[in-house]
């Protein structure tokens, strides 16, 4: 290959690389960086892209593809996060299919105590875990509401942590992020 041609590729993909590198956290200002993820604009844990979606999205695409992905995550079904690109640890994915799929108070404790510990408020953390809980119990008619409600949830326990909460999320708040946009995409 030509000399001028390698270099001018190189430049080129010095360029690439330097325009997509990171995006800041909207909401708390903190400096978190990472790939971007799959549709979401703005940072790896932007807020979910619920924007345009009624609460009457489509139920049936919605149903199939909250119960594939509890289901998923009961049988431990690789993930990775799309914020962070990195494959979340199958015990808290399993963590988190558990609360997608029962909504128990135990499963609601155990990834709450979790998100708690790593410095999520416990009345933020309260109110997400009930939200994906109650995801267990939803009906075709109520799903497109309960998951925005989720989702709702989810962008008030990114706007309130703190800057080392996402720089190393856990594993269980990953999992969650990848259920809630696959559900959220369902909608559309």
């Amino acid at each position: 290959m030509n000399p001028n041609t390698l270099l001018r590729l190189s430049a080129f993909a010095v360029m690439a690389g330097a325009s997509s590198a990171a995006y800041a956290q909207s909401g708390n200002g903190s400096d978190v960086t990472g790939p971007p993820a799959w549709s979401l604009a703005g940072g790896a844990f932007a807020p979910l892209p619920t924007r345009g979606v009624g609460k009457s999205g489509s139920s049936a695409a919605l149903e199939l593809r909250m119960k594939r992905v509890a289901t998923d995550f009961v049988n431990g079904v690789p993930q990775r996060s799309p914020g962070t690109v990195q494959l979340i640890p199958v015990e808290d994915v399993q963590a988190v299919g558990e609360l997608l799929t029962t909504g128990s108070p135990a499963a609601q404790a155990r990834v709450g105590r979790t998100l708690q510990s790593a410095g999520a408020a416990p009345a933020t953390v309260a109110a997400l875990t009930q939200a994906l809980g109650e995801l267990a119990t939803v009906s075709p008619r109520s799903a497109p509401g309960a998951v925005l409600a989720a989702a709702s949830q989810f962008d008030a326990l990114v706007s309130g942590v703190p800057a080392e909460f996402l720089r190393d999320a856990p594993g269980q708040f990953l999992a969650i992020h990848v259920a809630l946009v696959a559900m959220v995409n369902a909608l559309r």
